[in-house]
């Protein structure tokens, strides 16, 4: 901030005052602005790594609904309309069974109340919306969001055809025993 006057002069303590608040308003400003862009550049960032993860991830916030929801994660959903913003019970009772939601939305909630990660090595259920069995691991933490409130990230992968070619190993290792036996 400076000052000018069209003649010589010797500012006066109010004027001094006056431009003192002045500096200190546009540093505020300055300091504001300069936030913001730090959030920004966080934000992208935060962006660009959901939405370029080889791992399905997605995001429940703090009144837990769905927040984000990565390419990869995406098609497990379905065809859900509004996907973003609806209640996280909700669409996880339209997907799986009642039982298996009730334990997911309990662990969700635990995890947003205590910080306690959790993670499932293997899981495989039969999906409501489509009758298909899926098999899924996956695991669950904490995260702090830019409200300031905490929310939930959770990050799978999608272990269906590993666990049918178990499953095949096995049948044929059984077929082959009962052959020779």
């Amino acid at each position: 901030v400076s000052a000018n006057w069209r003649e010589p002069h010797e500012p006066e303590e109010h004027e001094l005052s006056m431009l003192d608040v002045l500096a200190r308003q546009s540093a505020d400003v300055l300091e504001h602005r300069q936030a913001e862009n730090r959030l920004r550049q966080r934000t992208d960032q935060f962006q660009a790594l959901l939405h370029r993860a080889p791992l399905g991830v997605y995001l429940v916030d703090a009144d837990f609904r769905i927040r984000d929801v990565n390419p990869v994660a995406l098609p497990v959903f379905g065809d859900i309309p509004d996907l973003i913003g609806r209640d996280f019970d909700e669409v996880i009772h339209m997907l799986w069974s009642k039982a298996y939601a009730d334990e997911l939305v309990d662990l969700f909630r635990r995890t947003l109340s205590t910080g306690e990660p959790y993670a499932m090595a293997e899981r495989v259920e039969e999906r409501r919306d489509s009758g298909l069995r899926e098999s899924y691991e996956w695991e669950i933490h904490r995260i702090p969001l830019p409200d300031v409130r905490s929310g939930i990230v959770c990050y799978f992968r999608d272990i269906s055809a590993k666990v049918q070619a178990r499953q095949n190993l096995v049948e044929s290792e059984e077929r082959y025993r009962s052959l020779v036996g």
